[in-house]
């Protein structure tokens, strides 16, 4: 029986995180994906809740603990080690020959943020500790 996922992240899943999904879950099925998460939208939330497990692409920490708070459901991230900035055509081929699955290219200056999945882990606590240090008079 396949998996039922949800998928936070705006990106398509490179091949590289469909191969982790399928070793991970065999068989499984994308139910649906939210691009920008908004926890105060109720069909967001109905979904997280109504997978088998959720997915993230990437997510800040705050975040990904509001996850953790509205679905009972495992909840997995991509680990993603980040290779560097490279500024021409040629650097991003060898980056991608390298391993590199993620290219994000800035179109203001044509650079590109350069990274590569490595694994898919399982989110088991995520804890914020936070302490004030100023306020707003």
């Amino acid at each position: 029986m396949a998996t039922n996922l949800v998928i936070i992240g705006r990106h398509s899943l490179t091949s590289k995180q469909e191969e982790l999904l399928k070793k991970a879950f065999g068989e499984y099925n994308v139910i649906g994906r939210i691009a920008t998460l908004d926890l105060s939208n109720e069909t967001q939330v109905a979904m997280l809740r109504s997978a088998d497990a959720v997915v993230i692409q990437t997510l800040p920490v705050d975040l990904i603990a509001q996850v953790l708070k509205v679905t009972d459901k495992p909840v997995y991230i991509f680990d993603i080690k980040a290779l560097g900035v490279v500024t021409s055509k040629e650097a991003i081929e060898e980056a991608v020959r390298s391993g590199a699955d993620i290219v994000n290219i800035d179109p203001r200056t044509g650079n590109a943020r350069v990274a590569m999945t490595v694994s898919l882990s399982r989110i088991k606590k995520v804890e914020i500790i936070k302490e004030v240090v100023a306020t707003v008079e």
